[in-house]
């Protein structure tokens, strides 16, 4: 599974902002609620708000050093949004990795 087809999954999980707007006044999915439901309703939809973010924005890649396999996280650089499908498929079959 590709990282697009990962991100697509998990925008399909956030809910739309009509349903965003009932759970703030109580009535998502099944009538008026008690303010602590919804207050985890909401609080539900800003962690997969937040998850969403941190998935489309923060990248890893796993380095081999000295025979220790170490993952490293770091930020997607904005302009990599802006990229054409067709560049960043040169960018991964046509870079030289030779060290």
């Amino acid at each position: 599974m590709t990282k697009e087809d990962e991100l697509k999954m998990k925008e399909n999980e956030v809910l739309t902002q009509e349903d965003k707007i009932l759970a703030t006044i109580g009535l998502f999915k099944g009538g008026p609620r008690s303010v602590e439901e919804t207050v985890k309703e909401v609080r539900k939809l800003a962690f997969k708000e937040s998850y969403r973010f941190y998935i489309s924005n923060v990248s890893s890649i796993e380095i081999d050093f000295k025979g220790v396999l170490t993952k490293v996280a770091f930020k997607i650089p904005t302009y990599c949004t802006y990229l054409t499908h067709k560049t960043k498929l040169s960018l991964i079959w046509d870079i030289n990795r030779t060290s």
